[in-house]
């Protein structure tokens, strides 16, 4: 007999029970509705109609499904937890620590170290992303460039004539632009042959080379940064859910449940590895002074980076013409999201970095999911079988939340780029507006994280409009 019992049916009034017998000889009476399942499902085989092992088979198996599934959908026993590998996790995890061990001085000092790394790493990121946000702002204007919108061949392009085919489309705007300059020039210099200047010389158009390389790489910069959503998500909850009292974060343990993979990972020595695992290390209660610092100088310039990534990303890519560039901004631009993972693995000192390891989340409703019966995983199991109990919501689920998500955050912020830097034409579609010389070089704070609210001052006059449609047919 296994050590899991065995299962066995008897029949004394002509019912059907199913047992188990342990390996201490107790009796343990089924749940009705798994026993007439699985027998139900034992009976169709013949060559089996009598057999115990198979019966005791489908019985673990379908239990094991359902124990599996319950496991799977157990949305009330969810573990909030830092960012391990973040430099935003140590810098809320170390000032808990340090306070929770009454500011001990090598606490107190890495403590300190986190939140330094933390604020470099929001200066880092601001500052690139400043930089990306002023060149697309200030310096290609000052360099005549237009926004792209939608200059693709087949309409008009910046210069007023039609892009008949890819031999009059360029992608590189300082390219065109030269092609630009001469042609202008020549017309300046001899005016007396602008009739011959006109059809000999073609610069050619500025434009987009494909519309769709340029949407599939918006939606993989935007997918890239969807992680990054629900990590401020999840941090915002911790945040919230914890109790507002001074809780400790450090507890004793009995080291019964250490993680040997941590050894593994950071190279402890097993004789260190003993003293740590006497320490259990949990999210727990923060005061409200704690809390109010998390939010305003930890979770609000997170959630200002990330929507600050994603609309200068989007600008910038919506901006770039060639697929070749697109692709190689697209995944470029992502990086800027993962300093803060670069910082934690280089300069965080390793003693900070077992800490984060060691650190337990905070769970949500834990209690319910741990006195779950047997016989309640099963019948629910059993109520959620076959193509009856599928409803509307569960044809829903087939299409992924998180692609739903990306193609929402991506139509948002494409949208915002076409209402911001576009006009519509009945003529050529999407058109950039008029663009105009920036009185001078500044751009400051609030020009990059609210820059609708705060442009950079232009000048009266645009440098560039739209040429009005030729009046006749050919559009030369």
């Amino acid at each position: 007999m296994s050590s899991k019992g065995m299962l066995r049916r008897d029949n004394p009034n002509g019912g059907m029970l199913l047992r188990r017998e342990n390996s201490n000889g107790m009796l343990k009476r089924e749940n009705s509705s798994r026993a007439l399942y699985c027998c139900a499902v034992s009976e169709t085989v013949t060559d089996r109609e009598d057999d115990d092992s198979y019966l005791g088979s489908c019985d673990d198996d379908e239990l094991t499904v359902a124990r599996l599934m319950f496991a799977l959908d157990a949305r009330e026993h969810e573990e909030l937890t830092l960012e391990c590998d973040s430099i935003y996790g140590a810098a809320l995890l170390m000032p808990q620590l340090a306070r929770s061990a009454f500011w001990p001085k090598f606490l107190s000092i890495a403590a300190a170290r986190a939140l330094l790394l933390h604020w470099m790493n929001i200066l880092m990121q601001f500052w690139l992303l400043q930089v990306i946000a002023k060149e697309d702002a200030v310096y290609d204007a000052f360099g005549g460039a237009m926004y792209l919108c939608n200059f693709a061949e087949g309409v008009r392009g910046p210069s007023g004539s039609l892009i008949e085919s890819p031999a009059r489309l360029f992608t590189n705007f300082n390219q065109w632009n030269t092609r630009m300059y001469i042609k202008q020039s020549l017309l300046a210099l001899f005016p007396e042959r602008k009739k011959w200047i006109e059809e000999k010389v073609d610069p050619g158009e500025y434009g987009l080379e494909s519309h769709s390389c340029r949407f599939i790489c918006c939606i993989l910069f935007i997918m890239s940064t969807i992680k990054e959503l629900y990590l401020i998500l999840t941090m915002a909850r911790l945040l919230w859910h914890v109790p507002t009292r001074g809780e400790s974060w450090l507890e004793a343990s009995d080291g019964e449940d250490a993680d040997s993979s941590m050894a593994a990972d950071l190279r402890i020595p097993p004789d260190v590895m003993k003293w740590l695992n006497m320490v259990r290390v949990r999210v727990a209660g923060m005061p409200l002074c704690w809390k109010l610092f998390g939010a305003l100088f930890v979770l609000i310039p997170k959630v200002l980076i990330w929507r600050l990534t994603l609309q200068t990303g989007i600008t910038y890519l919506m901006d770039t013409a060639g697929s070749t560039d697109l692709i190689i901004n697209a995944v470029a631009l992502g990086f800027i999201l993962s300093i803060d993972e670069l910082i934690c693995e280089v300069l965080l000192s390793r003693e900070t970095k077992i800490l984060l390891a060691k650190c337990e989340g905070f769970p949500l409703g834990g209690a319910a999911f741990e006195h779950a019966e047997d016989d309640e995983i099963y019948e629910k199991f059993l109520q959620n079988k076959g193509c009856k109990a599928w409803t509307l919501r569960d044809l829903l689920l087939l299409f992924p939340f998180r692609i739903a998500l990306t193609l929402v955050v991506t139509a948002l912020f494409v949208a915002e780029y076409y209402c911001r830097f576009c006009t519509w034409t009945e003529e050529d579609g999407f058109i950039s507006r008029p663009v105009y010389e920036p009185k001078d070089s500044s751009f400051n704070f609030m020009n990059t994280i609210l820059p609708n609210f705060f442009p950079v001052e232009e000048k009266a006059e645009p440098f560039w409009r739209m040429p009005d449609p030729p009046k006749h047919a050919d559009g030369g």
